[in-house]
């Protein structure tokens, strides 16, 4: 389980080098400046990590506090980039912005309230050790992105984003980086120190191969031609009625 778990570890940041190394060959900082920023972070925080794994200089404290901030960090950008990718889709349709940003924060409050009453109400046996306190506060934190990620695709669905798109690649790996994550959070909350400690390399296994998935599905959209946009065959989404019925009131006056 050790050699499997450095093997996958190994391999998951070596290609998270390679996707922001693509990033920047084709250009797509242009296009996707925070998810840009999101691959440098991971690439360079995960070959840190693996340095500061095998430096005798860091303590086992010291190397816990490193990984809880590279966490800490993603988490943040990987909320950063879920608001744009929602926002920059909303704009295209004046209608509906103002109704979808208030039910973005409707969800969004509804979301951190349940959150809060899970970290309150199950704070795990071990929740007096650093290493279960961060773990419900990951749990958190995944949580949370994982509804406002429920609510995104429900609302791309709507829509009809093209599943071949790059913005709706960046979301599927985030979706798959954020569940997985919140499944192994919730699991090393409730687990008491010591059984933590005998199932510590199967728990970073599981942590580190899906997260080479999600790095995986990033790289392959990257990489992949984006389709051209085709426009709906269906009836396209609710627009500026009253603008409308101006325009046609005036065109009908005598």
């Amino acid at each position: 389980m050790f050699l499997a778990w450095h093997i996958v570890w190994f391999t998951r940041v070596a290609l998270s080098l390679v996707l922001f190394l693509v990033t920047v060959r084709c250009r797509l900082y242009k296009q996707f400046p925070l998810f840009t920023v999101h691959s440098a972070w991971i690439a360079l925080t995960g070959t840190a990590v693996v340095a500061m794994n095998y430096a005798r200089s860091v303590s086992g404290n010291q190397f816990f506090t490193g990984v809880a901030v590279c966490n800490g960090v993603e988490a943040v950008l990987a909320f950063a980039i879920i608001y744009q990718i929602f926002t920059l889709r909303l704009h295209q349709y004046p209608a509906v912005r103002d109704l979808g940003s208030a039910a973005f924060r409707a969800s969004t409050i509804v979301l951190l309230a349940g959150v809060l009453a899970l970290a309150w109400l199950a704070p795990g046996p071990g929740a007096k050790y650093w290493t279960s306190f961060s773990a419900v506060i990951q749990r958190s934190a995944r949580t949370l992105q994982c509804g406002q990620l429920v609510f995104l695709f429900l609302f791309y669905s709507y829509f009809r984003l093209s599943w071949r798109s790059r913005t709706f690649g960046i979301a599927l790996g985030l979706a798959i980086l954020s569940s997985s994550s919140l499944a192994i959070s919730a699991i090393q909350s409730q687990l008491p120190l010591a059984v933590f400690q005998r199932n510590e390399y199967t728990v970073w296994l599981m942590s580190d191969s899906t997260y080479l998935i999600a790095v995986l599905v990033w790289l392959s959209y990257m990489l992949a031609p984006e389709q051209t946009p085709q426009p709906p065959d269906g009836p396209l989404p609710p627009d500026d009625l009253e603008t409308w019925n101006q325009e046609l009131e005036r065109l009908l006056q005598p």
